[in-house]
């Protein structure tokens, strides 16, 4: 399955893009915070199908 596939599949819920700074009902995680990370570590990041593919980003859910 693609992952466009896998947007269009998956029931509609929506996330906010820290890409293109907007909401996305195709955003997946592609950063997640590590447990017991300092504040100042990055935060659970979400990216739209669009931006994905514009940036090369992949979601954690692909990733081996």
């Amino acid at each position: 399955m693609t992952a466009q596939q896998q947007d269009q599949d998956q029931g509609r819920s929506y996330a906010y893009c820290a890409w293109h700074k907007g909401l996305s009902d195709t955003a997946r995680l592609v950063q997640a915070e590590e447990a017991g990370s300092s504040p100042a570590a990055a935060a659970n990041l979400f990216a739209c199908a669009p931006c994905r593919k514009m940036h090369g980003l992949v979601p954690r859910t692909d990733r081996p």
